[in-house]
């Protein structure tokens, strides 16, 4: 790339609940989860070595993280929606039952001081449609 500023984006989809076991969820959207972990289960930090125990039921369907010139996650997008516009009714009662909550975390990381994001409104709709909250992570590397 001949671009001196490059970013490295992902998107999930997370869906957690106290309640819900991620093979439920897999059945009912019938898509592997790229993640996904039981309450209760317990593994070993990468970071610290420390055992944790997980607080909540999670099932996690990621992008695979690539590196642009661009400043856009339109391609993270496109990629969730080919999967979950067929499962849309699912995910919509997800998102409106106490008991689940559907979350999309953005992550964006640049060698740039600085970047902007935008998302059009159908990008907009899609990820309102699917989620209760979007979560954005900016990360600036020198």
């Amino acid at each position: 790339m001949d671009s001196e500023f490059i970013y490295t984006t992902q998107c999930e989809l997370a869906i957690v609940s106290d309640e819900f076991d991620p093979a439920l969820i897999t059945e009912e959207l019938n898509i592997e989860p790229a993640r996904s972990f039981k309450k209760g289960e317990q593994s070993i930090s990468k970071h610290s070595g420390s055992l944790i125990t997980k607080p909540h039921n999670l099932w996690a369907l990621k992008s695979n993280s690539f590196e642009s010139e661009e400043e856009t996650i339109k391609p993270h997008i496109d990629y969730l929606k080919s999967l979950l516009l067929p499962k849309l009714d699912v995910l919509k009662r997800y998102k409106l039952d106490e008991r689940f909550e559907v979350s999309v975390w953005i992550w964006l990381e640049t060698n740039n001081s600085g970047m902007g994001l935008e998302l059009d409104e159908e990008q907009l709709d899609f990820l309102g449609a699917i989620s209760n909250r979007i979560h954005f992570s900016l990360i600036t590397k020198k």
